[in-house]
């Protein structure tokens, strides 16, 4: 996974927050001003407060889930690298000969 991926799963998490944000006070506006008595709009509000929850901890667990496999990603990359390593140290070794 380059830099470049990063930037692009950066810029996604980016838009997806701020479109999230948009909704909500798209959405507490349009319950604000819409014609309602105070113990309906009461309601909507709590509701639309829980959908907002629970859309940020559906959102929260797949970014948690995202990078528990960056970190797994990351750490099979840096196990081949030192297993190359260690390989090409041992044949630089064998090629070289007793000292």
């Amino acid at each position: 996974m380059g830099a470049h991926d990063n930037d692009d799963h950066s810029a996604v998490l980016d838009f997806l927050t701020g479109f999230g944000i948009g909704a909500l006070v798209a959405g507490a506006f349009a319950l604000l001003y819409a014609p309602k008595s105070g113990a309906e709009l009461r309601s909507d509000l709590r509701d639309k407060a829980d959908d907002a929850k629970d859309a940020v901890e559906r959102l929260l667990g797949d970014l948690r889930q995202r990078g528990e496999r960056i970190i797994e990603d990351l750490k099979s990359a840096v196990e081949a690298g030192r297993k190359a390593a260690a390989t090409k140290r041992h044949s630089l070794e064998d090629e070289r000969g007793p000292q």
